[in-house]
């Protein structure tokens, strides 16, 4: 998951760069919370052994391309955009 996905404001980009800064890797964030350069990405993963996988995850699942070629399991509902 990262911050523009979904419901997630990418505003909170600020708070993850507070906690992992991206000047040591050459990585800065604008004042629209984007990032430079561009193809840069920031995300949170669970590890151990309580971590859960969200359904969010299954993308085949929630893709609205009915006959995608690459479809790996059903779609659980349409979705309209």
């Amino acid at each position: 998951m990262s911050p523009g996905y979904g419901r997630w404001d990418v505003a909170q980009q600020k708070l993850l760069f507070r906690v992992c800064p991206g000047d040591p890797v050459g990585v800065t964030l604008n004042a629209a919370c984007f990032m430079t350069p561009v193809k840069s990405i920031s995300l949170i993963a669970a590890a151990g052994a309580r971590a859960r996988v969200d359904h969010y995850f299954s993308q085949c699942a929630r893709c609205w391309m009915p006959d995608c070629a690459y479809r790996r399991r059903p779609a659980r509902q349409t979705v309209h955009r």
